[in-house]
């Protein structure tokens, strides 16, 4: 093909895109080479006279993974948008050979190289275009431009590549008319040249599930025999691992309820100090809280005895019982962020040692305390990779 006499004003106009309006595709022209690969076609003619529906390239990497161009000469006349359009799409190569179930995520750019004012004109792909000022945006020809580029308020459709998709692209990148128009420098000497760049978006992102449940099996009784000993030495006593309210092996636990008695700051009374322990087993990351709304409570052990009880907040109240006897349970209600640390939560002073020694109360019998704790609700957080 003898190439047309244009004059070199002519070769530093504008070049002509071509783009149909409202088609989503963003087309502009810069001086950088493409990245990825190049594609030069020469004797284009004998390749359309061929019948060759399409030229498939050689295979080149990008982004951890191989890939083809498929050139169409005369455009995909699979798909209706292709008639009288020169069509381009990338294809992932040996698919047979990735792993049953594969995904990839990718980005691409098609590049058609103006032989005439040595620049690359660039297709973005396809665009999907949030609102603007209360409108959908579907014209390009509206959008904001910069350079003669569109900037603001697009977002790049990733096109997701797959077992039963393994090729996506561009049905219409340039009217056979406007790429075989020698003056626009696409097609010079019967020669193109065509680029492409491959974005992978790769999984490395991470997944966090959070909820609030209410526990079942939420409820640990600790019976504290030879009380006196803890009360004349004043040292710290722990339960039993009493694995409450494990949810799954990879939740933590409330396992342990502490107690100890100290000197209340204040008053200066001696005073029982009550606290439920989070046992981590590493599911929980450095800044990762477990929520819990829970209940330490002293059991009425002479109310136990008849089979009742009777609930106070943070303070005691007296109930009169059918039998005219004065019964109660002592009970403290928290809600807290258990974390590392800290991983214990409850009252310093809960209850105060006098109480606790007046036999009337039964809180304390045959040297035995009998403290309870409840977790009603907690958090659950699950993390994925």
């Amino acid at each position: 093909m003898k190439r047309s006499r244009e004059t070199k004003q002519d070769f530093a106009a504008v070049p002509v895109f071509d783009g149909a309006s409202g088609d989503g595709i963003i087309r502009w022209t810069r001086d950088l080479r493409p990245s990825d690969f190049v594609l030069k076609i020469e004797s284009y003619s004998v390749l359309c006279e061929s019948g060759a529906e399409t030229y498939e390239s050689g295979i080149f990497d990008a982004g951890g993974y191989k890939w083809n161009l498929c050139f169409y000469p005369n455009g995909n006349r699979r798909v209706s948008e292709g008639n009288d359009h020169v069509s381009l799409y990338l294809k992932i190569a040996d698919a047979a050979s990735l792993p049953l179930g594969w995904e990839v995520n990718a980005k691409f750019t098609f590049l058609m190289f103006d032989q005439h004012r040595d620049k690359f004109f660039t297709v973005e792909g396809k665009f999907n275009f949030s609102y603007l000022f209360g409108n959908l945006c579907t014209d390009v020809s509206n959008m904001p431009m910069i350079n003669g580029t569109c900037k603001f308020y697009a977002d790049c459709n990733v096109r997701r590549f797959h077992e039963t998709k393994t090729e996506w692209g561009v049905p219409r990148l340039l009217s056979l008319d406007v790429f075989k128009d020698v003056s626009n420098g696409y097609l010079v000497d019967d020669c193109c040249i065509i680029g492409a760049e491959v974005f992978v978006i790769k999984h490395t992102s991470k997944m966090e599930c959070f909820s609030m449940v209410k526990p079942l099996n939420n409820i640990y009784t600790w019976r504290i025999e030879n009380f006196s000993a803890l009360h004349k030495s004043k040292a710290r006593k722990y339960s039993e691992e009493c694995k409450l309210v494990k949810l799954t092996y990879f939740d933590p636990e409330f396992r342990k309820l502490l107690v100890y008695l100290k000197q209340d700051s204040i008053t200066k009374d001696e005073v029982l100090a009550a606290f439920l322990c989070l046992f981590d087993n590493g599911s929980l990351t450095p800044n990762q809280k477990v929520y819990a709304e829970y209940k330490l409570r002293v059991k009425n052990q002479l109310d136990i005895k008849k089979n009742k009880e009777y609930t106070v907040f943070n303070v005691l109240i007296s109930v009169v019982s059918n039998t005219t006897r004065f019964s109660q349970m002592y009970e403290s209600a928290g809600k807290s962020w258990f974390g590392a640390p800290p991983t214990n939560f409850g009252w310093r002073n809960m209850i105060s040692s006098k109480d606790l020694t007046d036999v009337s109360k039964g809180f304390v019998l045959d040297d035995r305390l009998i403290l309870e704790g409840e977790v009603v609700v907690m958090s659950v957080t699950k993390s994925f990779s």
